[in-house]
């Protein structure tokens, strides 16, 4: 009798080993929802052989069947379930090799009025021509305003500095090497008047040696060919080439010479003449 209880004791006593699930939670598994459709889950409860395993699905949307998602149970061990394949990473596309980046250019000097900036030019001041360089150029509209710096100018007493030039016409060039006093412009020579060419109508004044003033000379020009000498006697006078010659009045007999497109000209060996007004 002894013998019946040990063996009945033993047999109770034993149990049998519990097998695990082989899935744990958050895996990603693929539930069969019906043929070859298969809803993606998230395991929540891996169960094991004695207990469902519990899932969290997607919706299903496929050809011609779809399934809503929620919680779903099935055994552990089913062929209804199987593990997500992995995900493969996007392939990146290969990276190119990026040209080099040519060499930025350097930004060109502020220009304007022809000249720009760091370039040698000259400038006029008190009829005198002093080196300087261009220190900035700003445009107002399509005018220039030019700034210079310049060297001492001991000829005009005139210290280094910056100044602005106001005329870019006539008042700055282009560095030539020739600076210092402007020469005086010569008189342009009269443009060859023929025969019948007239002085301009007007007052002429004659002066003598020294800038003196020749009262006798005076004479006032009244048309193509005639004048009034200092006491308002008339006479005429005729243009050849550029020689003037005068008949009649205070002036007759005497000619002039070397006339210019001034109207300016010389009487006699010493009297320069010229259209006063």
């Amino acid at each position: 009798m002894s013998i019946v209880f040990a063996l009945a004791g033993a047999f109770l006593g034993m149990t049998a080993d519990v097998q695990e699930s082989p899935y744990q939670v958050g895996d990603q598994v693929e539930l069969k929802a019906s043929g070859n459709h298969w809803q993606k889950c998230i395991v929540t409860d891996p169960g094991s052989d004695e207990r469902v395993m519990r899932m969290r699905c997607e919706p299903y949307q496929g050809a011609g069947y779809s399934r809503g998602g929620g919680v779903y149970v099935e055994s552990p061990n089913s062929t209804s379930v199987r593990k997500a394949a992995p995900e493969q990473p996007a392939q990146q596309p290969a990276q190119q090799p990026q040209p080099a980046a040519p060499p930025a250019e350097a930004a060109a000097p502020a220009s304007g009025g022809g000249y720009q900036v760091g370039q040698a030019v000259e400038i006029e001041a008190s009829k005198h021509w002093v080196p300087c360089t261009v220190s900035d150029i700003q445009m107002y509209g399509d005018q220039p305003m030019i700034r210079v710096r310049c060297t001492a100018y001991p000829a005009l007493s005139r210290g280094a500095g910056v100044f602005i030039v106001h005329d870019a016409v006539n008042g700055i060039r282009p560095a030539t090497g020739q600076t210092g006093p402007a020469p005086e412009a010569a008189a342009p020579e009269r443009a060859g008047p023929g025969p019948g060419s007239s002085l301009r109508t007007g007052e002429y004044a004659c002066y003598g040696s020294g800038g003196r003033i020749m009262a006798g000379l005076k004479f006032n020009i009244t048309g193509p060919a005639s004048y009034t000498d200092a006491y308002g006697a008339a006479g005429r006078y005729r243009i050849t080439g550029t020689t003037v010659n005068f008949t009649g009045g205070a002036l007759g007999g005497m000619t002039g010479y070397n006339l210019k497109s001034n109207n300016s000209f010389t009487m006699g060996s010493q009297a320069s003449c010229e259209y006063f007004g």
